[in-house]
């Protein structure tokens, strides 16, 4: 697996832009060079878009980062499927329904071209990133309380287990899974490039 960062800390992110945009390490950064690419008129269209979904995703409220919305709503998601209460199905809907909102995944379907582009870009970043803090989390690719490490393969089954989790089996459980389709392929797409052998893990 891959887990390797690139040393960012000399790139001029406004060079080539956006090339660089999601290797800007922080929130509040990212909205201090998109300000700077909008006034420079560098990718109009897509700049607009690109901080509205910032803000939806990082609040932005504050001058302090906020944490990430894409992500808690995922952890959500999977912390539901997970418990599998039956009891209470009618509050899954409406908290699964919020998160679907929180992912921007309804209203992809109505986005213009240049927010629906920004919009996979913005996934596919979250999918990355999400990919990449589970291979380095001590307590995602260990067991018996982080003691003992997972091996290489059952962590790629896992990961791929969760995807389809997430993305498929709870949503049908809501007849949701239609909506979260675009993500799925992102997560797909970030799954094949950051696991070695996926298609190996991998079962559609």
């Amino acid at each position: 697996m891959l887990s390797r960062k690139k040393t960012m800390s000399k790139i001029n992110y406004l060079e080539d832009w956006p090339t660089h945009y999601y290797d800007i390490p922080t929130p509040s950064l990212r909205k201090e060079y998109l300000e700077q690419a909008i006034a420079s008129n560098l990718d109009p269209d897509h700049d607009l878009c690109r901080m509205e979904l910032l803000k939806k995703r990082f609040g932005m409220k504050g001058k302090k980062d906020s944490g990430d919305s894409f992500m808690f709503a995922w952890i959500m998601i999977k912390s539901a499927a997970l418990a599998e209460d039956n009891l209470l199905i009618k509050k899954q809907k409406r908290e699964l329904d919020k998160y679907v909102e929180d992912l921007c995944l309804r209203s992809f379907v109505s986005a213009s071209p240049a927010m629906k582009q920004v919009l996979e870009e913005e996934w596919t970043d979250f999918a990355r990133r999400y990919i990449l803090s589970c291979i380095k989390s001590k307590n995602y690719s260990s067991t018996f309380f982080g003691i003992i490490p997972l091996q290489y393969e059952t962590i790629a089954r896992k990961l791929a287990d969760e995807i389809d989790l997430v993305t498929r089996f709870y949503p049908d459980m809501f007849d949701a899974a239609q909506d979260f389709i675009p993500l799925r392929r992102m997560f797909m797409d970030a799954y094949y490039q950051l696991v070695d052998d996926a298609d190996l893990y991998w079962s559609e």
